[in-house]
């Protein structure tokens, strides 16, 4: 039965896969953030309801005690779906989905655990893989430069460094996986769950109103006001965090 369910997770994991390859087109230049927004606003409808309707502990200290690991996934998400907008997904979804190699390697090194050598053979097979896809599709891509003696689109052009942004996804990810270990000995998932939904869900109503005023309205912003208009959005978070009565 384990291993049923295990295809059929598969298969719905590869589809996620493929739609957010069809929501960042290569030409979207906000196609990162709408998918942010959109996942944000279904992971805070799913939250609602796991604290409505199965009672699911939820608190601002668990909130905040998850922050890191919380950061650590959203940033990971946000560089897939950049990368998705240069890379074929047939190359960027293996770099990403071996991010629990990362996390393997972490928990051997930090934490201790032990490792089988198949274990340890299996993360080494890993990496040298995701190389192989690096130099691969550099190789490709250069020969297709070559072939068109031409100017070439952007997934070329930036070649070397789309094949990175799945490659630091695997990290980060990875990374949090490690972290995600660590903090759910002190906290229940089901609640850690919650305050990663939340957390996303918070971001995509930021990123709503901004996405609304660049298609609507035409404002664009430099990246430094981005910034500032996200430390403000930050500040204005700590602030009913911590505020008291």
């Amino acid at each position: 039965m384990w291993f049923i369910l295990s295809l059929i997770s598969i298969f719905f994991w590869s589809g996620s896969d493929f739609f957010s390859k069809l929501g960042s087109p290569a030409k979207d230049k906000d196609s990162h953030l709408k998918m942010l927004m959109v996942v944000g606003l279904v992971m805070g409808a799913h939250a609602t309801g796991q604290v409505l309707f199965h009672g699911v502990s939820f608190t601002k200290e668990i909130l905040i005690a998850y922050l890191p690991v919380s950061f650590l996934y959203i940033s990971s998400m946000l560089l897939g779906y950049i990368g998705l907008r240069y890379i074929e997904l047939s190359v960027s979804s293996p770099i990403c989905n071996t991010s629990g190699a990362v996390a393997a390697l972490l928990s051997f090194i930090f934490l201790k655990q032990v490792l089988a050598l198949p274990q340890l053979f299996a993360i080494l097979l890993i990496l040298f893989a995701i190389y192989l896809l690096s130099y691969l599709q550099k190789k490709h891509e250069d020969a297709e430069r070559k072939k068109m003696q031409e100017k070439v689109e952007d997934k070329y052009v930036n070649s070397f460094i789309a094949i990175f942004f799945p490659i630091f996804y695997c990290i980060i990810d990875g990374l949090g996986t490690f972290l995600d270990a660590v903090v759910l000995e002190k906290i229940p998932e089901a609640s850690a769950n919650v305050a990663y939904e939340y957390t996303f869900c918070t971001l995509a109503v930021c990123l709503f109103s901004v996405i609304w005023a660049r298609i609507f309205l035409k404002e664009k912003l430099s990246k430094a006001q981005y910034l500032a208009v996200g430390l403000a959005v930050l500040g204005i978070l700590i602030l009913g965090f911590f505020e008291e009565g």
